[in-house]
């Protein structure tokens, strides 16, 4: 008898269950993300950067800055034209002294957190108000003191402090021409004050201020409260001047005073601009 064959069986992809397509991977999160530009500051670059606040002063204004360390001197300058005006060129900054090398950071300078910087300088509109007026007849001579109806020496006022005599200790007096003071000298010694007491002036840049010493006392007076310098040389004695610190409640004047040094004088109280005609 023949073997029954067996029924045959359903093809197998028959009988599969369609299997779904996998779905497509999700991108990763930072392939649409822009590449980071070349030119960007490392992230926390500018935290990083120390800074340093200190102040500033300029005659009767004072303001705080806050600068990173490593700026330089001609980059202060440049904000200091921006916030009063005073041109860069016109610029002298005072910490621990004249501050001359313009390329140096605040940190060489050695300006730190809580520092006290000076400036001192003139702005255009000052110097062009400053500035002497030609009178007719001839030009304008700005160290000639305004003049009175009779010279200041013959005033019965000065003439009683000339009376005493030039003081032992004076420096020597140069007429007709101006010269700067020696290099590391801050002091003029052997004048005489108002009283006839023999004084010394010194001048501190670090304080912005000038200090009229005697024996017994010394008065200071800042140079943001001087508003003009009056000097007239000594009649027979002309090496020598009578100067007036014109102040805001009058004048403060000083006898004996050489006369080739009131241009130094106005320069290291006024600014450069003082000079200027």
């Amino acid at each position: 008898m023949a073997e029954e064959s067996a029924p045959a069986e359903a093809p197998v992809a028959a009988q599969a269950m369609p299997v779904a397509a996998a779905a497509p991977a999700a991108p990763a999160a930072v392939a649409d993300a822009p590449p980071p530009s070349a030119d960007a500051p490392a992230a926390g670059a500018d935290a990083a950067a120390p800074c340093v606040a200190f102040s500033l002063t300029w005659g009767k204004q004072k303001t705080e800055l806050k600068r990173r360390a490593d700026s330089t001197v001609s980059e202060l300058k440049a904000e200091v034209a921006r916030l009063w005006g005073v041109p860069a060129g016109r610029q002298k900054l005072m910490f621990r002294g004249l501050v001359k090398d313009e390329a140096a950071t605040l940190a060489k300078v050695g300006i730190k957190d809580g520092a006290k910087v000076l400036l001192i300088g003139s702005r255009d509109e000052d110097v062009a108000a400053a500035a002497p007026k030609e009178a007719a007849g001839g030009p304008a001579a700005w160290d000639a003191a305004p003049v009175p109806e009779e010279p200041l020496g013959k005033q019965a006022q000065h003439a009683k402090v000339l009376a005493k005599g030039k003081p032992e200790d004076a420096l020597p007096g140069i007429s007709g021409r101006q010269v700067p003071l020696p290099e590391g000298q801050s002091a003029i010694p052997g004048l005489l004050n108002s009283q006839g007491t023999k004084v010394r002036l010194t001048f501190r840049p670090d304080l912005g201020q000038l200090w009229i010493g005697s024996a017994t006392a010394t008065q200071k007076v800042s140079y943001g409260s001087v508003r003009a310098i009056e000097a007239a040389p000594i009649d027979g004695d002309e090496g020598y001047s009578i100067v007036a610190l014109v102040l805001g409640a009058g004048k403060l004047f000083l006898y004996f005073f050489p006369s080739q040094l009131v241009s130094t004088l106005k320069m290291r109280v006024l600014g450069l601009g003082a000079l200027l005609v």
